[in-house]
């Protein structure tokens, strides 16, 4: 698995009821939910934060989503449109993003060659750099990773977790 920032597009279908006259038809519309990863933490939108959330402080200036336990590094926001909450009653952590800067972040796009294959044998193609987008939000940052950046809205934070006989943990990044 590579290190690099990964966007995840996910297409759900919604199911909308339309009354034409005395009958009834169900239409089905795509709408798109775009989550975001980094190493071992996830970010997905959320329709609001819930009521009764407490403010996790920052950490030298910084918004913290999480630490690393092998290296010490940490994701890590530094813009002062973000914040962090914890919802002790479902042990969750949510980020509202309000606003943000203009960030330059490369476009890739995949070519035909194959510069090698997978453990299943499967090819792996080249990706470059295709140009690149002014983006508006927050930069994500970590010493190991690429540099995301989360666009303005409320997020449920979601850290990877691994499973042992000993215990469920957090992957270690």
């Amino acid at each position: 698995m590579t290190r690099e920032a990964r966007m995840i597009d996910t297409t759900t279908l919604s199911n909308i009821n339309n009354r034409g006259g005395a009958a009834s038809r169900r239409q089905h519309s795509r709408r798109k939910t775009v989550m975001y990863r980094q190493g071992d933490v996830l970010i997905v939108p959320a329709k609001a934060i819930p009521k009764g959330v407490e403010p996790i402080s920052r950490d030298k200036g910084r918004v913290v989503l999480a630490y690393g336990e092998v290296t010490g590094h940490a994701h890590a926001i530094k813009s002062e449109k973000a914040a962090l909450f914890r919802d002790p009653k479902l042990a969750a952590v949510f980020m509202h993003v309000n606003g943000g800067e203009t960030h330059q972040m490369p476009r890739y796009r995949q070519t035909d060659n194959i510069i090698g294959r997978d453990d299943d044998g499967e090819p792996i193609f080249e990706t470059v750099i295709d140009g690149y987008d002014d983006v508006e939000g927050v930069a994500l940052d970590h010493e190991e990773h690429t540099r995301i950046v989360i666009p303005p809205g409320d997020y449920r934070i979601v850290q990877q977790r691994e499973y042992s006989p000993e215990a469920i943990r957090n992957v270690a990044d």
